[in-house]
């Protein structure tokens, strides 16, 4: 694979509105509280419930969505490398250091006034979790190091690395330039992140592939049927080729499974045609779905931390389905009231990170290409 030079022909004109809008924004709300079900429901003692782990299932469904959207908004938007970096940038971060301050203030709290649960959430060094965290060093190689109260942090290593690898695949035009980057890329993010890869690619690729020449009602039907089909797959299929959780691979154990359902996942998606929104209802439904579907990042990043604090604050009360629900409430409405203030500081870190960027490679000294060829 080489870059190319003149690439204004491979640019999409796919819009993601009406209906389809909707749908994904329902899916990734789903995900998100499917995870945060999945996490409360092993914190309140009903994990011998579960015989899958849904909440790996849902990480699944947000890898493929993230590569549909990113290449959508890059596409769409006719992104230069420097708006594409402060983008994910200040998407991340504007996000991930709130969150890793509230989980280190829960941490402390939990040290001083819940030791019993504090040792549960106890392993090696917390100072240097936090720090690798910070620079999406927590999951490189066969690490598995974030801090233990917020595993959900393990996904946006992951994540960033896939960012990191798509925009030099996008934008780089020299081809030793290319070839520099993608290989020193590869070989910090490590083995673990990149079996996950392709996960996230085939999101990417249900977005750049040309649309399939059937009929608009089969298309919504085949399309809908697919995305449901992750739902089933997981009930049947075993952890291919691994169990997950355990050394050296941890999340990624069960690649070849989430092969499997990241494929009919991204197919189901990419078949969905396109609707243009055309009443006043459906485009505030648009508009209500997607604020709901914004703030199911910082519900992601803030549930478990929350859920412990919950637990240090009112106790555990395990096997008390009545307990565990009132918890999930709370921690439900607080990551939500919490993600819309985080939010809104997002415009803030993206000024942050244009005059950073600027600042530290002026456009004429990187050899990249005006807008995206992948």
């Amino acid at each position: 694979m080489k870059p190319i030079q003149n690439n204004d022909h491979l640019l999409s004109n796919k819009e993601i509105s009406g209906s389809k809008s909707i749908v994904l924004d329902v899916l990734r709300i789903a995900a998100a509280i499917t995870v945060l079900i999945h996490h409360a429901i092993i914190q309140w003692g009903f994990a011998g419930y579960l015989d899958k782990d849904w909440g790996h299932t849902a990480v699944v469904v947000f890898f493929v969505l993230s590569g549909y959207v990113i290449a959508y908004t890059t596409f769409k938007n006719r992104r230069s490398w420097k708006q594409y970096a402060q983008a994910r940038l200040s998407k991340l971060y504007s996000v991930l250091i709130p969150c890793l301050i509230i989980t280190s203030l829960v941490q402390l709290y939990v040290y001083y006034n819940s030791s019993n649960l504090f040792e549960g959430y106890s392993r090696g060094d917390s100072f240097i979790r936090y720090i690798l965290s910070a620079l999406y060093l927590n999951e490189i190689w066969f690490f598995s190091a974030a801090p233990p109260i917020n595993g959900p942090l393990w996904s946006l290593s992951f994540e960033f690395w896939y960012y990191c690898l798509c925009g030099v695949c996008m934008y780089a035009r020299s081809t030793k330039f290319f070839y520099l980057l993608l290989a020193g890329i590869c070989l910090l993010a490590g083995p673990k992140i990149l079996l996950m890869l392709p996960v996230w690619m085939m999101g990417y690729f249900a977005y750049r592939m040309p649309e399939p020449g059937i009929s608009y009602r089969l298309r919504w039907v085949t399309g809908i049927l697919l995305m449901l089909m992750p739902v089933f797959l997981m009930e049947i299929l075993p952890a291919m080729p691994f169990t997950l959780g355990k050394k050296p691979l941890y999340f990624t154990n069960q690649f070849f499974t989430d092969y499997i359902i990241g494929f009919t996942l991204s197919a189901g998606i990419w078949l969905l045609p396109n609707v243009e929104a055309k009443k006043v209802m459906q485009h505030s439904l648009n508009a209500v779905m997607r604020r709901l579907a914004n703030l199911t990042f910082p519900l992601y990043l803030l549930h478990a931390p929350l859920f412990i604090l919950y637990r240090s604050i009112f106790g555990t009360d395990e096997g008390n389905w009545v307990a565990m629900l009132a918890a999930i409430m709370v921690v439900l409405i607080s990551s939500l009231a919490i993600g819309f203030f985080i939010n809104k500081t997002h415009i803030y870190w993206k000024k942050y990170f244009a005059l950073i960027l600027q600042k530290i490679i002026p456009e004429n000294r990187l050899k990249t290409s005006g807008v995206p060829y992948l």
